[in-house]
């Protein structure tokens, strides 16, 4: 996940870019676009994950009252194969 500070610096990568491009007098839409894209992306990283995780714990505490074990499956395989490999 990408700091504060990754975000500033992205951020700022993104502003002189801009800058730069309007300097010289060949800033688009598609350039601005292009130029903001790294950083929304960056800063929307936590966001976004945190919404997963959030989806992800809600499904996984509804599987409780129906019996589901899909959600633990995975991470019950690969904690039996990797400590129980006789099994």
């Amino acid at each position: 996940m990408p700091t504060v500070t990754n975000i500033q610096a992205e951020k700022g990568r993104a502003l002189d870019r801009l800058a730069q491009e309007q300097r010289e007098d060949r800033q688009s839409q598609t350039s601005i676009i292009n130029a903001t894209t790294d950083f929304e992306l960056m800063a929307g990283a936590r966001y976004f994950d945190h919404n997963n995780r959030v989806r992800r714990l809600a499904a996984f505490h509804s599987s409780f009252g129906t019996g589901e074990t899909q959600w633990i499956e995975p991470a019950v395989q690969q904690y039996l194969n990797d400590n129980h490999p006789h099994l």
